[in-house]
């Protein structure tokens, strides 16, 4: 169960000391890699439920024009939460996709919970204190130079979030976000990173030259 206490402390009073503690909880916050399997989202989300069960469930394709498609995995996967059942469209080029399985995700398990983003957890003090990502043994082990991103959601009841909004207006979505299939989570922060990484090597490369330019020496 989801520590709202720290919540309410985090949306009131967003210090540094409130907002690591948040972050800390293991009972509040789920933590989602971009290259997790569907199986492991939904176990990682699954704990926090207070009530019902989610499942994945799957099925053998037997149209053949969709086996042709779906060659990589002949299969179709559906996600399945009290009378609902969902079917996940999974690209076979681009299998792991985890941000369009939390969407679909919260798609059954609404009107009862929401699940949210945790726009804090791309700081990078709070990414620092995240455990390596356990690889599942099928999964495809990163490259050196790829970087995982791993982030930080909430998922509370739908009523929940009613009170939270009531009491801290737009605060909480600005800090919260409402997670929707066309803006890609991952992606968007990765590009953020990278535009971020390279702004700051350019004006360190523009300080080193500066600082060289005022040498009293030449140097190589």
């Amino acid at each position: 169960m989801s520590n709202l206490a720290l919540i309410r402390q985090v949306l009131e009073i967003p210090t540094e000391e409130a907002i690591r503690a948040l972050f800390a909880d293991r009972e509040t916050i789920f933590w989602v890699d971009a290259r997790y399997e569907e199986v492991e989202i939904i176990q990682n989300c699954q704990r926090f439920l207070q009530n019902g069960r989610v499942t994945l469930e799957y099925a053998d394709v037997v149209n053949e024009a969709d086996y042709e498609a779906y060659s990589d995995a002949p299969y179709e996967t559906y996600i399945c939460y009290g009378d609902k059942r969902l079917l996940v469209q999974i690209d076979p080029i681009d299998y792991y996709d985890s941000h369009h399985m939390l969407c679909m995700l919260n798609e059954a398990l609404r009107p009862d919970y929401e699940i949210r983003f945790c726009i804090d957890s791309v700081r990078s003090d709070i990414q620092s204190q995240l455990p390596k990502t356990s690889w599942n043994s099928a999964a495809e082990l990163p490259r050196d130079d790829e970087v995982i991103e791993t982030l930080g959601f909430l998922v509370l009841p739908t009523n929940a979030w009613k009170l939270l909004e009531r009491e801290f207006g737009e605060d909480v979505q600005n800090r919260f976000h409402k997670l929707n299939f066309e803006n890609d989570l991952f992606e968007e922060v990765l590009k953020r990173r990278t535009v971020t990484t390279t702004v700051s090597t350019t004006q360190s490369q523009n300080n080193r030259t500066k600082r060289k330019a005022h040498r009293p020496w030449n140097s190589a």
